[in-house]
């Protein structure tokens, strides 16, 4: 499936904000048997716009900005993680702090 992805990210958006997309095998064996992490790297100026964006806009029209597009009552999950700090980290602990 991750290839599949990488396969049909569209031209005009790697042109515009993907600098590379990469996929990372888990595990050992078989190619056909391993999941593969999905790494897809954006452009620095895309991100700088972005943070630039965020940085000018005041924290009202944010709220009103997220608000947007909510109809009616809505349940919304927010999931703190907490990473064993004495172990190595590593990728899957980015999981759940994303």
């Amino acid at each position: 499936m991750a290839e599949a992805i990488k396969n049909n990210i569209e031209e005009e958006d790697m042109q515009r904000s993907i600098e590379k997309v990469e996929l990372s095998k888990i595990g050992k064996g078989p190619d056909e048997k391993s999941g593969y992490f999905l790494n897809v790297f954006l452009k620095d100026s895309l991100v700088q716009q972005k943070v630039n964006v965020i940085k000018s806009t005041k924290a009202s029209e944010i709220a009103a900005l997220a608000s947007q597009g909510i109809q009616g009552k809505q349940t919304i999950l927010v999931d703190f993680s907490s990473p064993n700090i004495a172990k190595n980290m590593h990728v899957g602990h980015l999981r759940s702090t994303i």
